[in-house]
């Protein structure tokens, strides 16, 4: 443990952009630990015992190796970076990497209380994750004043699919442009998924909404190209 320890205090003082070299050993020591699950583990806690007093480039470098060795062990740590605009982004990189069902209640519980860039950031990676349990949540978000917020979470919803997703886009008024083709992109989105899934009546239903001549040029295009995929297959 002799070479972690240099790491771990070579992590505290880490600068942005400085010679990674020194580093090198953890590296190492995460190739050699693939497959081994209690190296892998002893990793993970070695990393996680100084994130809290490292440098910002080294909670990032941080972040970026649990990527490779995190498990839901590392969530309780990693979820108090989630709302803080200068650390919630190394630290959603390593829970979408981690995927288990703390990692996305930890993004959904910061997604609720978070704001500006940080909530934008949670909701996209509840929707990397496909996170089925954060719909209501993202219901919710697309009543948001900010529209920069509302348009994430439409498309967010759009992202994630199946039937609450495709309830909750339904039920928007949209009282602009830019919020209608927002949520007729997101519809679109849904029966895409439906499609792939073999649900081709469902898709189909859908696509037949943004058909009209009524719709914007290219969702009437997406549109039509759907409903001839569903028929076809």
């Amino acid at each position: 443990m002799e070479d972690m320890d240099k790491v771990l205090d070579t992590l505290r003082g880490l600068e942005w952009g400085a010679d990674l070299g020194p580093l090198a050993a953890i590296d190492q020591m995460i190739a050699d630990a693939q497959g081994k699950a209690e190296a892998t583990a002893e990793l993970e806690k070695a990393m996680l015992s100084v994130l809290g007093s490292a440098s910002a480039a080294g909670r990032d470098f941080i972040c970026r190796r649990l990527v490779s060795v995190g498990s839901a062990a590392c969530v309780p740590t990693l979820s108090g970076m989630l709302t803080q605009a200068e650390t919630s982004h190394m630290a959603r990189l390593a829970l979408e990497a981690v995927g288990a069902p703390e990692a996305a209640a930890a993004l959904r519980t910061a997604a609720e209380s978070a704001t500006g860039t940080p909530k934008i950031g949670l909701m996209g990676s509840l929707a990397k994750l496909k996170d089925g349990g954060s719909v209501t949540m993202l219901a919710a978000a697309t009543k948001a004043a900010d529209a920069t917020i509302s348009h994430a979470a439409i498309w967010c919803l759009g992202q994630i699919g199946g039937a609450e997703a495709v309830a909750a886009l339904s039920g928007i008024t949209a009282n602009d442009d830019a919020t209608k083709l927002a949520v007729a992109d997101a519809l679109l989105l849904c029966a895409d998924r439906l499609l792939a899934e073999g649900n081709n009546a469902g898709a189909r239903d859908l696509y037949r909404k943004y058909t009209g001549e009524a719709q914007p040029k290219q969702v009437r295009l997406a549109a039509n190209k759907g409903v001839l995929a569903s028929v076809r297959r």
